[in-house]
């Protein structure tokens, strides 16, 4: 098993690698880009982003014993649409910071509101606005989608999630810590670029060699994955 060895050392030297630098979640609906209105971009990175894709079963109990349906497409695919449970903070809100001071002088201007507070409360208002946002564009006709780019040790380059909200967002109020909100939503995605099938398949393909393959998977699935 020196194959698997090997890849296990390789997996150990990729996450010791130097953190990648932080990208900004991005938020637009269609709405918005229509009327000129610029994406949201995080300044507080959400702290936890959940993938749930269920499957579509029915259980069903019978006289003789209990049956269970798979509905499933022409692919034989029995898989549920993706769901994403994204939570996170606003960060330091404190209005205080609100009344920053600007020195400035005839070739720079100094912006002395170094906790960015005023930016994330307008970041945070624009994406609660934006999960308020009708789901038809009736000017326009069409549906108004919301597009998720995303990027994250898992996703070096920016992955986008489009669809739309589960519910408004929910947040919380907390004598604990006044100058921060705690946030959560839900984000229904109807399509992904690139799909996360492809993505999985691209680790496994050019990851793994064809011995680690053979090893990990067998014969058969590694061929499946162009490595046999």
């Amino acid at each position: 098993m020196a194959g698997v060895a090997d890849f296990l050392k390789r997996i150990d030297a990729t996450v010791a690698a130097p953190v990648p630098p932080r990208v900004g979640v991005q938020w637009q609906s269609s709405k918005r880009a229509r009327e000129g209105v610029s994406p949201i971009t995080m300044q507080i990175n959400p702290n936890q982003v959940q993938f749930q894709q269920n499957k579509r079963i029915q259980k069903q109990d019978t006289i003789n014993g209990t049956v269970y349906f798979h509905f499933s497409n022409q692919f034989g695919q029995n898989n549920d649409i993706l769901t994403l449970t994204i939570s996170g903070t606003t960060g330091n809100i404190d209005p205080r910071a609100f009344d920053r001071q600007v020195v400035s002088g005839p070739d720079i201007t100094i912006d002395l509101d170094r906790t960015g507070a005023k930016n994330k409360v307008l970041a945070w208002a624009s994406l609660y606005q934006m999960t308020l946002e009708p789901i038809l564009d009736i000017d326009a006709g069409r549906p108004n989608l919301v597009t998720m780019m995303y990027a994250s040790t898992l996703f070096p380059k920016p992955i986008s999630f489009t669809g739309f909200f589960n519910n408004v967002m929910q947040f919380t109020e907390s004598a604990q810590d006044p100058f921060q909100r705690q946030w959560s939503l839900q984000f229904v995605v109807q399509r992904t670029e690139p799909s996360l099938s492809e993505f999985s398949k691209y680790i496994q393909q050019n990851i793994l060699s064809r011995q680690d393959a053979r090893n990990i998977f067998g014969p058969r699935i590694a061929a499946l994955l162009g490595a046999g």
